[in-house]
């Protein structure tokens, strides 16, 4: 090694040393800050790791605190300190097998990273996607992380934890942004808000963890999900939530449509900031479903009670009340009770002025399935050749069924101890084949 960097090294190390014993000082007369998420995640995901690998050395949790450049943590039952220099990125310990007189250098913090996590995630349970190069992870024990491209920022190459976000249940990617539903039944928000996404009544994006906001007026929250399902050449933002008072509230660019009231909600989006707003009139809300095109939009509820619920365009009878009626507001599908589970599908998307060729499928509490709507090319399974069925019906021979998988090529029924599938992919067209 060259003497010149020998001697840079070793007076790197002596005001490394300096500003660890001052450290020291300031701690005892509680003068440390915390330091800011967006500038410490690498750092934290480093020192969390080293107290889950090495507790002989890092006994507890402790906070990252900050220090002029110096990131660190100091572990009082074994008085050693451990911190990244941010001008330089190094790595350092002090204290313990490393020695009081002098700080070691350990590795660049890029290469200890990649060396310690290699770019995995481990107990993961859920994966979302903004549908193009951003995608975020949540962790068995609440904690949430990203990677990609998220718009204006630089690329993130290694999963990377967000910080202050924990205790989290559910994850949802909206076009925009990402919100996060904890279990305390507090949702938060980060991304662009350019079209009100982060509902906190601004429309200044959050775009990295540290600038996460909570949405504004949501407690009790038991559910949330993206409002702007769209076809592949038409999309807009939206998100919701379900409260535990089942309630339905919508915010976003969708919220004009969803809530039919343009005077609360301009039809365009970047014209106003945008709160959670109540749709009116719905009570014990537990699950929503939404599909759109440029032309035409549907909206799905269901009930605590069972029934659904439907608005929106109707030219195929996919409101399920009888009629091919357009709806404003919320029309009870007609003779279907203890529905537990809702499909919807869309059809293919042809033009953009053409409303899209709905068709709905639920699965009822007795295991049977029934379906409505667009039926071209007999993709309901029901035995009718109409062109469209406008009220629930029954799909005969399907019984026993859990659960529904629902696609524009294809419909899939799950049994008890049965699969998806019969093994070749050969094409079928039947009404519904039995697996």
């Amino acid at each position: 090694m060259k003497s010149g960097h020998n001697a840079m090294k070793i007076q790197m190390k002596y005001w490394i040393r300096q500003l660890f014993l001052m450290s020291c000082i300031l701690i005892s007369l509680g003068n440390v800050s915390l330091a800011s998420a967006d500038t410490t995640r690498e750092t934290e995901i480093l020192l969390n790791w080293a107290e889950n690998n090495y507790p002989q050395y890092f006994p507890s949790h402790q906070p990252t605190q900050q220090i002029d450049s110096w990131l660190f943590r100091f572990y009082p039952e074994t008085n050693i300190y451990a911190g990244v220099n941010t001008s330089d990125n190094g790595v350092y310990t002090l204290g313990g097998p490393w020695g009081n007189d002098n700080p070691a250098y350990i590795d660049n913090l890029p290469n200890f990273l990649q060396t310690v996590g290699n770019g995995k995630l481990t107990d993961v349970i859920a994966i979302v996607t903004n549908g193009s190069n951003f995608s975020t992870a949540l962790k068995s024990d609440g904690s949430v992380w990203e990677w990609g491209n998220r718009a204006g920022l630089e690329a993130i190459t290694i999963p990377l934890q967000v910080g202050g976000l924990t205790d989290v249940s559910k994850l949802v990617s909206g076009e925009l942004a990402t919100i996060a539903l904890k279990n305390d039944g507090t949702v938060w928000a980060w991304g662009d808000n350019s079209r009100g996404d982060l509902g906190n009544g601004t429309k200044i994006n959050r775009q990295t963890s540290v600038d996460l906001v909570a949405i504004s007026g949501l407690t009790d929250v038991i559910a949330i999900g993206e409002s702007g399902a769209f076809s592949p050449s038409y999309s807009s933002s939206g998100l919701y939530a379900i409260t535990q008072d089942g309630k339905l509230w919508v915010w976003g660019c969708l919220a004009n449509e969803i809530l039919d009231d343009s005077t609360i909600y301009p039809p365009s989006c970047p014209d106003s900031p945008r709160l959670p707003a109540i749709i009116e009139g719905l009570t014990d809300v537990i699950n929503f479903k939404s599909r759109r095109s440029s032309s035409a939009n549907n909206y799905y509820v269901l009930k605590r009670d069972g029934t659904v619920w439907a608005w929106g365009d109707n030219s195929y009878g996919q409101l399920g009340d009888g009629t091919t009626t357009a709806r404003k507001t919320p029309t009870q599908a007609v003779e279907l009770s203890d529905v537990i589970d809702i499909a919807i599908d869309q059809g293919i998307f042809e033009k953009a002025d053409v409303p899209l060729k709905i068709s709905v499928f639920v699965l009822r509490q007795d295991g049977t399935v029934w379906a409505w709507g667009n039926n071209d090319d007999n993709p309901l399974g029901v035995g009718s050749t109409a062109s469209y069925v406008s009220v629930p019906t029954l799909i005969a021979g399907l019984t026993g069924i859990k659960k529904l998988a629902i696609g524009p090529y294809h419909k899939l029924a799950l049994r008890n101890e049965a699969q998806f599938g019969h093994g070749d992919i050969t094409m079928v067209n039947l009404e519904m084949a039995q697996q």
